[in-house]
């Protein structure tokens, strides 16, 4: 397999500097580094890299967003788009785009897991299937039936259902989907308090439970409750009042 080539659009030296070294170390191509929208796209032309690492905020007429746009017209390259923008109209913006998001500051184990989630559609000898992924926020779920890997944010879930040895996602969007990981192993993975435990067979999104009534908790996007077992139930009220603030 060739080696991967990555182009790197930054315009802090310092900081292209530190991604081309952390690119380098997992074994990736450094193609070329631009620190504008023009400049990318002239190096894109030429190099035809594999992937790109591209800042949001960038000087001149064109910000990453729309360089990295433009590059796709004439090659589907993946991209990693990094900020330090939170503003909420940045991420729906790449949200849109349907590319991975690092936000700024990050690790290089972030950034390379990042390369490696944007490059599994597109290197065609991918890394071996991990169940679950985390990044910032995002859950890459290894999906039973498909084989690839499903980018989830954590608030879309409404709950999971045990299902032997794996796992149904109910998520607020009606979509549901088999996962390869077990309910026991799913309860030590979400960092979000409000994700948790509420039955042997079930892990439940508190900020999305409408109601609770007759040991269940009902959500507004679906009719079918869900029980909670009884070990479970200290402090869920509690949790749920919380939830809603």
């Amino acid at each position: 397999m060739s080696t991967i080539k990555i182009l790197i659009i930054e315009d802090d030296p310092l900081q292209a500097a530190e991604m081309a070294v952390f690119a380098r170390n997992a074994g990736y191509a450094v193609v070329g580094i631009a620190s504008n929208g023009e400049q990318a796209i002239g190096l894109a032309d030429t190099h035809q890299p594999d992937l790109l690492l591209c800042d949001v905020v960038l000087p001149g007429d064109l910000d990453g967003i729309q360089t990295a746009a433009i590059i796709r017209q004439t090659r589907n390259v993946p991209v990693v788009f990094l900020t330090n923008d939170r503003e909420p109209l940045t991420k729906q913006r790449i949200k849109r785009s349907g590319e991975t998001y690092l936000p700024k500051p990050f690790t290089e184990p972030q950034l390379v897991d990042a390369m490696e989630f944007a490059l599994l559609d597109d290197e065609s000898e991918k890394p071996a299937p991990r169940d679950l992924l985390e990044l910032n926020g995002g859950y890459f779920f290894h999906e039973y039936k498909t084989g690839k890997y499903r980018k989830v944010i954590a608030g879309d879930i409404l709950y999971i259902q045990s299902k032997k040895h794996h796992a149904e996602v109910f998520l607020a969007d009606k979509q549901h989907f088999t996962i390869s990981i077990g309910i026991s192993d799913l309860s030590a993975v979400f960092r979000e308090p409000e994700i948790r435990r509420v039955h042997r067979s079930y892990i439940a999104n508190t900020r999305r439970v409408e109601s609770l009534k007759a040991n269940r908790l009902y959500f507004p996007q679906s009719s079918r409750g869900i029980p909670i077992g009884d070990k479970y139930r200290s402090g869920l009220e509690e949790i749920l009042l919380q939830s809603k603030k």
